[in-house]
């Protein structure tokens, strides 16, 4: 016999619990601005690498992996987001194991025999980076009504990238060509510690804050897993003629 399970209904928030939605993207984003597009890249292919062109093959692949692993991963845990299973302690772990990867950048120095650890390091945190927004995505239908989707989203959209650019610019403060190498590669390897501090403190709110994450009742968060991706999965492989589905198999 097929178990029913009955989803709970969201929980009406305040505005804190919003600001504190929006600000994840105005923290995370950075991950994306200084790690895999501006200031470590570069670093890693100048610096780390033994040229610039094994430099950008190998940053090349390993990007190419962790992406491979995030398309393997996402349908899953949108799966579990698109069934109202637990999302914050997801959305925590996924944000802990980038913030984690990120510190351990200041580790890679400009030599090559860092290079195998910046790029573990590196696909690490792009896993964690790509997962935690599947889960991040998943809560906005949970904070404001289906007609105020539209308005938060853009909030939180607009944030992430002010914070891009406000990191950016404060991570190249005195990045130029007149400045020392040595100078240069210690600045950039502290910019490192302050990007995952950046995104430990002003992402925690938001997987902190209290309110309904759609748990279905009666189930534990860990049990939650296996029922809601079979079911999730059942749906998105088979979808019913009457409705087609809205929202793509990465939850969002």
């Amino acid at each position: 016999m097929t178990p029913s399970f009955q989803q709970r209904e969201p929980r009406p928030v305040g505005r804190r619990a919003q600001i504190s939605w929006a600000l994840y993207d105005w923290a995370g984003n950075a991950f994306a601005t200084v790690i895999l597009s501006f200031v470590f890249s570069a670093y890693f292919t100048r610096a780390v690498a033994e040229t610039p062109e094994a430099g950008t093959s190998l940053w090349g692949t390993t990007i190419a992996i962790a992406s491979i692993a995030v398309a393997l991963m996402a349908p899953i845990a949108g799966a579990v987001a698109d069934q109202g299973g637990p999302a914050k302690p997801w959305l925590a772990m996924c944000t802990v194991l980038c913030v984690g990867a990120t510190a351990g950048l200041w580790f890679v120095e400009p030599a090559a025999s860092a290079v195998l650890l910046a790029l573990i390091l590196v696909g690490i945190g792009q896993f964690g980076f790509e997962m935690s927004f599947v889960f991040y995505n998943s809560m906005l239908p949970r904070l404001v009504p289906s007609h105020q989707m539209g308005r938060l989203s853009g909030w939180g959209w607009g944030l992430g990238y002010i914070g891009g650019l406000v990191i950016l610019s404060v991570a190249l403060f005195g990045l130029s060509a007149s400045r020392p190498r040595r100078w240069v590669w210690i600045r950039t390897r502290q910019n490192m510690s302050a990007l995952s501090a950046r995104w430990q403190h002003a992402g925690s709110p938001c997987s902190r804050c209290r309110f309904s994450c759609g748990r279905q009742i009666g189930q534990r968060p860990g049990k939650a897993l296996a029922p809601c991706s079979a079911r999730g999965l059942g749906n998105w492989c088979r979808p019913s003629a009457e409705s087609a589905p809205t929202r793509t198999p990465f939850g969002f």
